[in-house]
């Protein structure tokens, strides 16, 4: 039987995850506010957003050429 997962249930889980990624972020998700479970899933988006960026970031700033160590110039 599958387990449901509901927003109250799974807050504590995101908040921490997103406090990892972004701290201001986290502090804006609490389901027992009025819109809350919207907030809470902008906010998710957001922390996704950032995800990929830093994956895209580390793509397109890895070196063109290959990297040589200094004491290998010269055996």
């Amino acid at each position: 039987m599958a387990r449901i997962c509901t927003p109250s249930r799974t807050e504590p889980t995101v908040k921490q995850i997103l406090r990892l990624l972004a701290p201001a972020i986290s502090d804006k998700i609490d389901i027992d506010q009025m819109a809350g479970v919207a907030m809470a899933r902008n906010e998710v988006q957001r922390g996704l957003r950032i995800l990929a960026d830093k994956d895209e970031r580390a793509t397109r700033l890895v070196p063109d050429a290959p990297t040589l160590a200094a004491d290998r110039f010269h055996s």
